[in-house]
């Protein structure tokens, strides 16, 4: 699971617009969330509910439930998003948090990366987290 909402609170006014407007396009564009406290360190909802439904939120249960919405993380594999050919696409993410390897990919991370993937900077220094799609749900051997 990642937090990945640039660690600001989703019932503040995003880039995305009202927090509601904003954890729906989270939801629209893939995104599988899992609703966090107040303080940001634990899910409300158990996050293995939402990881074996791709489908958990609608915008209709979005919108009756925004004070669970006190910031977000987000579970990773099968997606709602389908490619094409209405194959099923799983999320993935690359997470940073070494300056070592963030000086080894801070080409990418600025250039294709950034135009490609859904990038955020986490709360350390060094910390980003990259999200990406592909058919697979198989780790890296």
């Amino acid at each position: 699971m990642s937090n990945f909402v640039n660690n600001q609170p989703v019932n503040s006014t995003t880039s995305f617009g009202s927090k509601i407007e904003a954890i729906i396009k989270y939801t629209n564009i893939g995104f599988k969330l899992v609703p966090l406290d107040e303080l940001s360190r634990s899910p409300i909802l158990a996050w293995s509910e939402i990881y074996d439904n791709p489908e958990f939120w609608s915008e209709k249960k979005i919108k009756e439930s925004p004070n669970r919405f006190h910031n977000v993380a987000t579970t990773f594999g099968k997606s709602k998003i389908k490619d094409a050919e209405g194959g099923d696409l799983y999320l993935h993410c690359l997470d940073i948090h070494s300056e070592e390897v963030l000086k080894r990919v801070h080409g990418l991370l600025k250039g294709e990366w950034q135009t490609k993937t859904f990038v955020t900077k986490t709360q350390k220094d060094c910390g980003h987290h990259v999200y990406w799609f592909e058919h697979s749900s198989q780790k890296s051997k």
